[in-house]
């Protein structure tokens, strides 16, 4: 989840499923996205922040304000970005991440997590099969797991400006 206002309401619904599930949470102090928002939120949906037909930036937890950021920093480059909070990742909602591969022709995840095994390699793995486009991983790449605060972390991974993220 992306904000206080999701991990309630995802948490909330997890007994529904009646099968075991795992929530990933972070300490970190994020903006709240989804106030007011609550009935947006559910499980194995993605939700559709910004609206655009350039390039789809699909993120979860704490990179889903940056994805907002990067969007305005690229709208500016007049780059027209989708931003969707993907606070699912089994069930994937490969309707939805179907539908931005049609309308945009390119993607980019952003997850403070592994893209291996985490949101990057859900998404590649469905395009891979299905709809096969230019796809961009941001997030810990393929390294052993270090400790630290959650800011001192997001910059050791590369994963804390909007600048890095999007600087290629």
């Amino acid at each position: 989840p992306c904000d206080v206002v999701s991990t309630k309401v995802l948490t909330m619904q997890l007994p529904a499923l009646g099968k075991p599930s795992y929530t990933r949470t972070a300490r970190n102090k994020t903006p709240v996205l989804y106030d007011g928002r609550e009935s947006e939120i559910e499980i194995g949906k993605g939700v559709v922040l910004k609206e655009g037909n350039d390039v789809a930036i699909v993120a979860c937890g704490v990179l889903v304000h940056e994805a907002l950021l990067a969007a305005d920093l690229l709208s500016a480059e007049g780059i027209n970005a989708s931003v969707v909070d993907m606070d699912t990742l089994k069930p994937l909602d490969v309707e939805l991440i179907g539908s931005l591969a049609s309308s945009c022709g390119a993607m980019v995840t952003a997850e403070d997590h592994s893209v291996i095994g985490g949101l990057g390699g859900a998404v590649a793995e469905f395009l891979c099969s299905n709809q096969p486009i230019p796809l961009e991983q941001i997030g810990v790449q393929d390294r052993f797991g270090e400790s630290g605060q959650a800011d001192e972390m997001l910059e050791l991974m590369g994963c804390n400006s909007i600048d890095d993220l999007f600087s290629d």
